[in-house]
C-alpha cells in the first residue's frame, strides 16, 4: 500500500482517477481511509492510504484492442 498526499480541492473520485485512470477505485480508496470519509473536498496535506488497485481489462473487447492491451 502506498500513500497519496492531497492538494487543496482534491475529491475522492478525482484522486482515484489520478492514480488509476478510472474512478472505479473510489470505493476501495474510501474503505482504506475511514478517518477521512466525511471529507468531500480535501484541504492540502492529508496523507491517504492507497490500496493496490487491480487493473481490469474488459473481456468483451474486440481482438484488435486485446492485442494492443497485451491481453490474450
Amino acid at each position: 500500500m502506498t500513500t497519496y498526499t492531497t492538494i487543496q480541492g482534491d475529491m475522492w473520485d478525482q484522486i482515484a482517477y489520478k492514480l488509476t485512470g478510472s474512478i472505479a477505485g473510489t470505493t476501495a480508496l474510501l474503505q482504506s481511509n475511514p478517518d477521512y470519509i466525511e471529507y468531500v473536498i480535501f484541504p492540502a496535506g492529508i496523507v491517504l492510504q492507497v490500496p493496490d488497485f487491480e487493473v481490469e481489462v474488459a473481456s468483451d473487447l474486440p481482438p484488435w484492442r486485446t492485442e494492443a492491451e497485451g491481453v490474450e
